[in-house]
């Protein structure tokens, strides 16, 4: 089975000051009352059961699960002959595919790989085999089996399945079907058979992988609350209890409570390369309590996580030999004036930045894509020019000189904050030039509809392909004739998040020309009354060998990147299958939001129509970008959308590079 939704794991503490969690789940434990003859224990030279019959069967089976999003987990895969009802198990670690196992053992030809096989993923008369994978996940203890989402076994076939693998393993009645997506439910329930949902399995586990790395450094326990204001060296590997709202340059990062895998706190552990994770209980583990304080070594991979305790000899050799990202060349046109919507593209870049040029490619794409998807309507864009001479009119400058020019500010926090502020406050205390503000207010009514506007920031420090900086800024909504939220206000608060501290620190820590970074403004109409928002990005973040994007949503407004303490959103995984080995494209359910009840954020058929609106989008920014055009289905890219009003209409507001 080529995709299965399930995430990696942990398992126990070896030694007091080591902790080793990507060993393997302990053994399995038996079940009380079944029948405990096994057949083989020898996991090197078993091909293949026909039978589990106790845990030490698993074992000589089992192998790694095949994706990473819900927890720890060790999987067998399962082959059934449709003809005869015969069932087979294969070794897990020997093959890797359903097909290898049917070559091998079974004699498939190999020259009906591209004519017959795929049936096999369908409920095609053709059919041979049903192909599923077993799955233990140890958090909460729950034995699954699963389908490759795209698969529309019928009911009857599906319950000849289910009770098939029951009697065949000792596990019996434990066994469960987790569906793929809502289709394979409705099917699940007309076979009456017993199912989990995906929320029971993500709820159940204590680890999550949010970015796998090494990373050498002092172990430092923080409260989440305090992590933005304290001062930590970029050679600290903090553990907190619980989600920071900032995150300044660390090492690493461990939390007591899942994040998003699209919130900024793992946008910035991406950008920076460093390894984040989850654990619910590290606060309270006495291993990470014996090390805090300590040099430590920190290993995340999808499988798990290592943790010991390190010399100060390997610290130092780590970081010696790391190499520092090349600072990107940020560009830099000052030429003045308003740049239209029809004017936006690429070529504006230097002038405008880089969300108001791809805003543009955007727009292009949605009047090429009519029906497809929609852009924010009344788009243009305040150029560089515009931030540049507010800051020379004011004598703005001389701060900004003082601020770069005193290094100390690194590692003096009290006195950065306080040097940031001073600066932020002349930028926001000047009066913006009155023709700029009349320019930007003729360009509003000139939409003809619109007048409460979301002004966005555009840096040039920002959406490149070397430097995401997500997060980084601010934006903000002003309306026209409305005092308690001008435009000019609105336009100053954006200009002023050019400089915090947290972009100040992010620069800083790229080498990035501080003296050269400019704000330019995207402006285009707000949503005061959007029904969805969410991200997604074009690469499968949970398996990366195979083609998916990665839908994130939340009801309204609640934030995707920013969500409350304690709450999921809904999570797909839209498989494009370009070459339509597979069929069409289809979906695989990872989690419904815990918003309003765990309601349905996005229906199917909206999940759907926006993987094929990601698809020319993840294509044309693949070509103006300089990607591989031959491996374009895998090109990286974090995009925003939104359902608005009571059509439902989908707008993608945002696109950038994943780094």
């Amino acid at each position: 089975m080529r995709i299965m939704a399930i995430l990696s794991a942990l398992a126990g503490a070896v030694g007091l000051n080591c902790c080793d969690r990507t060993a393997g789940p302990p053994e399995t434990p038996a079940i009380p009352g079944a029948k405990q003859v096994c057949q083989t224990a020898d996991s090197v030279r078993v091909s293949h059961l026909g039978q589990l019959t106790c845990p030490a069967d698993w074992d000589s089976l089992k192998g790694p699960p095949a994706n990473a999003v819900y927890g720890r987990a060790t999987s067998v895969k399962i082959l059934q002959s449709i003809a005869t009802g015969q069932i087979w198990f294969p070794n897990s670690t020997r093959y890797a595919m359903h097909l290898d196992f049917a070559r091998t053992i079974l004699g498939y030809p190999a020259a009906k790989y591209n004519t017959t096989w795929n049936d096999n993923y369908s409920d095609s008369p053709n059919r041979q085999y049903v192909l599923a994978t077993l799955t233990h996940y140890e958090g909460p203890d729950l034995w699954v089996v699963q389908l490759f989402p795209g698969d529309d076994l019928s009911s009857d076939r599906l319950a000849k399945l289910m009770k098939s693998a029951s009697d065949s393993t000792w596990i019996g009645q434990k066994l469960v079907y987790l569906p793929a997506n809502d289709s394979a439910l409705a099917r699940a329930v007309r076979a009456q058979v017993a199912v989990v949902t995906p929320n029971a399995v993500y709820g159940g586990e204590t680890f999550q992988s949010l970015n796998t790395g090494i990373a050498y450094g002092t172990l430092v326990r923080a409260g989440h609350d305090t992590v933005g204001t304290g001062r930590f060296s970029p050679r600290d590997i903090v553990l907190t209890d619980g989600i920071p709202n900032d995150l300044p340059t660390v090492a690493g990062v461990i939390t007591t409570e899942f994040q998003t895998p699209l919130s900024h706190l793992n946008v910035l552990s991406r950008n920076r390369g460093t390894p984040n994770m989850a654990l619910r209980n590290a606060w309270s583990d006495p291993v990470f309590a014996s090390l805090s304080g300590k040099p430590v070594r920190l290993e995340v991979t999808l499988l798990g996580w290592t943790l010991r305790e390190a010399t100060r000899a390997e610290v130092d050799s780590f970081w010696n030999a790391r190499v520092l990202p090349v600072p990107p060349a940020l560009p830099l046109d000052s030429s003045p004036g308003l740049v239209r919507l029809d004017s936006l593209n690429r070529n504006a870049l230097p002038r405008v930045g880089a969300k108001a040029a791809n805003f543009g490619v955007l727009t292009r794409l949605a009047s090429l894509h009519k029906n497809a998807f929609r852009v924010p309507e009344g788009g243009f864009a305040i150029p560089f020019a515009a931030y540049l001479d507010h800051i020379r009119k004011h004598d703005i400058a001389p701060l900004i000189d003082s601020l770069l020019a005193d290094s100390s500010l690194l590692e003096a926090a009290s006195a950065r904050r306080a040097a940031l502020a001073r600066l932020q406050a002349r930028i926001l205390q000047a009066p913006v030039d009155p023709v700029l503000l009349a320019e930007i207010s003729a360009a509003i009514r000139a939409n003809g509809q619109y007048t409460r506007m979301r002004f966005r920031s555009s840096t040039n420090a920002e959406d490149l392909a070397e430097f995401n900086g997500a997060g980084l800024y601010s934006s903000y909504t002003g309306e026209l004739d409305n005092p308690k939220k001008s435009i000019e206000d609105a336009l100053r608060k954006v200009w002023a998040s050019l400089w915090n501290e947290r972009a100040f620190l992010e620069r800083s820590a790229y080498r990035i020309d501080q003296r050269r970074v400019a704000m330019g403004v995207l402006v285009h109409r707000s949503f005061p009354d959007e029904g969805v928002n969410g991200v997604a990005l074009t690469r499968n973040i949970y398996q990366p060998e195979y083609f998916g994007y990665v839908i994130n949503a939340q009801q309204g407004e609640v934030s995707v990147v920013d969500p409350p303490v304690g709450t999921l959103s809904e999570q797909w995984i839209y498989y494009p299958f370009p070459d339509g080995s597979l069929g069409d494209a289809t979906l695989e359910l990872l989690a419904r939001g815990t918003l309003d009840g765990g309601a349905p954020v996005l229906t199917e058929a909206e999940a759907i129509h926006l993987g094929k609106t990601l698809e020319p989008i993840q294509l044309e920014f693949c070509k103006l970008l300089g990607g591989n055009l031959r491996e374009s289905n895998r090109y990286g890219m974090d995009v925003e959308f939104k359902l608005d009003g009571p059509a439902r209409t989908l707008y993608i507001k945002q696109a950038r590079p994943l780094p």
